[in-house]
């Protein structure tokens, strides 16, 4: 009888054990299921059961708009089960989908929000089978050795020349105890197998620094070809016994990336960066970021790049036709001139953006920033979004325009407040505005002294109004791009002004 018990206790043990096994299987399903939920709450667009084909149109280009990583609308659809697809998705769309949360990578989200899905995981969002689960590695077992229904005892044999055997109380409170004291004893080996030890632990929260050098750091033609210098022996040598890590270089460009094999921990690459932008080189483990730079590839002049249905275009050294107009102004006719392929704009385009990239020696802390801007044509849905990003070695100002009704859908992002919206509803409301007409824009920057405080506040005005005025920490830095975005149309744009208080740019103005 004792060792029946003893029997039944180490079998319950074993079942304890295989369902942990199946959380860690599942919880890179539960981490994505979570996220999915967190990117719900943030559009807040009601329950995705109900989204159709044009909500997730519209995630494709808010994730494209705060990220400048692009999810296809059909990805989407596999992602939130409208397409049947049993695969899992990949790197790309889990980094995008964490940065519109505001993560660094997937990596930044599963290490930020594990503890949240394991254990306990909710009993209706696992689904255990009914009859019993079994390890995978132990195919050939029975059913009946590991079933989570109980079972019946098996009746004891009867004998006329016995009694029934009968235990008094206090043997029973003995072997209780004794059943305890071994499960206890069960249960803290099992931990000492499953539960990461104190040195993993500290793996997992500060992992040793790698070191990332490139150059040039600023490049002034494109293609830029640029080295990569790097080493991860810190990472490496304080890995903990029986880890295997997997050591990427992400060069920042869609998802390019170079694997760092064991044995090669100090080492150099080369990447070519086809088109101007900013971008942001990292190292990273399987666990977290541990490193990154930065490189500037500056373009010729303001470029104009056309997101099309069919087809993406990237339009450079347009100033001559500009300044024939005194403004950042293309007509059909001049984008039929240069691109034959392209068809009506109010049909074709995507998103219409112009962005120069270039280090403007400008102070991103102490800017001011002015400009006009028009989108002539208005969209059916009436969305009308007029998007407008600058750039810093270390933050960005991010602000977007909507038309009426739609302002659930704005993003305002200035520094480490992004998504600022969602602190207060009211607040966004003033960022429905009307741009068929040329409206006036002005962005400014200041760090000001409240007592012995001092404190960084950017203000932005529409046609002389303010409409918007935070605080925020992080500093932006000096200033490296500007773009404008228009969704579904060509924009216009002039008198474009950018200062601090020693330098002054001026673009197509017709003072």
């Amino acid at each position: 009888m004792f060792l029946l018990h003893i029997s039944k206790k180490v079998n319950s043990f074993r079942i304890d054990y295989k369902v942990s096994y199946l959380f860690m299987i599942e919880s890179e399903k539960q981490l994505i299921e979570y996220c999915k939920k967190l990117i719900e709450q943030k559009l807040n667009w009601g329950k995705s059961e109900e989204w159709r084909n044009k909500e997730f149109i519209d995630l494709s280009d808010t994730l494209y708009n705060e990220t400048e990583l692009r999810i296809s609308t059909s990805t989407l659809k596999r992602l939130w089960g409208r397409i049947k697809y049993d695969g899992s998705p990949n790197h790309y769309t889990l980094d995008a989908l964490a940065a519109f949360l505001g993560y660094n990578d997937w990596k930044d989200f599963k290490t930020s929000n594990y503890h949240k899905i394991a254990p306990p995981i909710a009993q209706d969002e696992i689904h255990l089978p009914t009859n019993g689960f079994q390890h995978p590695a132990s195919q050939e077992e029975s059913a009946e050795q590991i079933s989570f229904q109980p079972t019946t005892a098996p009746q004891a044999e009867t004998n006329s020349n016995h009694d029934s055997f009968k235990l008094s109380k206090p043997y029973l409170f003995l072997i209780g105890f004794l059943i305890l004291i071994i499960g206890i004893g069960l249960g803290m080996l099992i931990l000492k197998f499953i539960m990461p030890q104190k040195e993993s632990v500290n793996f997992l929260v500060n992992p040793p620094k790698t070191v990332l050098f490139a150059y040039p750091t600023i490049a002034k033609e494109y293609p830029a070809k640029v080295k990569f210098m790097y080493d991860i022996s810190a990472v490496q040598e304080a890995t903990p016994k029986g880890w295997h890590l997997t050591n990427i270089l992400s060069f920042g460009h869609d998802t390019r990336a170079k694997l760092i094999y064991s044995g090669d921990e100090k080492g150099e690459t080369e990447y070519i960066y086809p088109v101007p932008g900013i971008y942001q080189p990292k190292i990273f483990t399987n666990i977290k970021q541990t490193s990154e730079t930065l490189v500037l590839v500056k373009s010729k002049g303001w470029l104009l790049n056309l997101d099309m249905q069919d087809t993406s275009i990237m339009l450079d050294k347009l100033d001559t036709i500009f300044q024939k107009y005194n403004m950042m102004l293309l007509k059909e006719q001049d984008i039929k001139q240069i691109f034959p392929k392209y068809n009506s704009p109010h049909t074709k385009i995507r998103w219409c953006s112009y962005s120069k990239f270039d280090n403007f020696n400008i102070n991103g802390d102490n800017l001011t920033f002015k400009a006009d801007i028009q989108r002539p044509y208005n969209e059916p849905d009436g969305l009308n979004t007029v998007d407008i990003r600058i750039r810093g070695r270390k933050n960005t100002i991010h602000i977007q325009f909507i038309g009426k009704g739609h302002s659930d859908k704005i993003y305002l992002g200035f520094s480490e407040k992004k998504g600022i919206h969602h602190e207060n509803p009211d607040v966004y409301k003033a960022f429905e505005q009307d741009f068929s007409e040329f409206r006036s824009l002005k962005i400014e920057t200041k760090v000001k002294s409240y007592f012995s405080e001092r404190k960084k506040t950017v203000t932005v005005y529409l046609d002389n109004t303010s409409l918007y005025q935070t605080t925020y920490e992080e500093p932006i830095g000096e200033i490296l791009g500007i773009s404008f975005h228009f969704r579904n149309t060509l924009g216009i744009i002039k008198n474009i002004e950018l200062s601090d208080d020693v330098v002054y740019y001026n673009y197509y103005s017709s003072l």
